[in-house]
């Protein structure tokens, strides 16, 4: 069978497989190309117990995945991208708090109106120089207009 050495040379071929292989075919070849000079038995005996296709040709190439976004169905106007949510910041789960970067043109067309987009321009200078006074103004102005 197999000992730690051809494990070794198993795991040194996975790491610099580019691209790593991402389906069981992709995998077997590895398999087989790395292990080649063992008994063809014992490598299909590998592949059986990992539950691995048996190729009778894995010098083929086999293509990469390839992953295509799904597409949003007709009518769907906004995609919502989420991060880790840290369970402290949320106070008690029934709100919700969004950041819209305004000066993303994609974000800006929103329905963002001009006079709030500029209000948010002139608050990041305002941070940025320091002027906290003023940039809580500013801050305040666009949470009045629902911003």
């Amino acid at each position: 069978m197999y000992n730690v050495l051809e494990y070794k040379a198993l795991l040194k071929a996975w790491k610099e497989a580019r691209p790593p292989p991402k389906t069981p075919e992709q995998a077997s070849r590895l398999v087989i190309l790395t292990l080649h000079q063992h008994g063809v038995n014992e490598v299909q005996g590998l592949l059986r117990f990992y539950r691995l296709p048996l190729l009778l040709e894995p010098w083929i190439g086999i293509p990469a995945v390839v992953v295509y976004p799904p597409s949003l169905p007709e009518g769907v106007k906004f995609k919502l991208n989420t991060f880790p949510v840290d369970a402290k910041s949320v106070p008690d789960g029934d709100g919700l708090t969004v950041y819209v970067d305004v000066t993303d043109p994609r974000e800006a067309t929103l329905g963002v109106p001009k006079d709030v987009q500029k209000i948010v321009l002139e608050r990041s200078k305002a941070r940025a120089s320091k002027d906290y006074p003023k940039a809580d103004a500013l801050h305040k102005t666009i949470v009045d207009a629902g911003y």
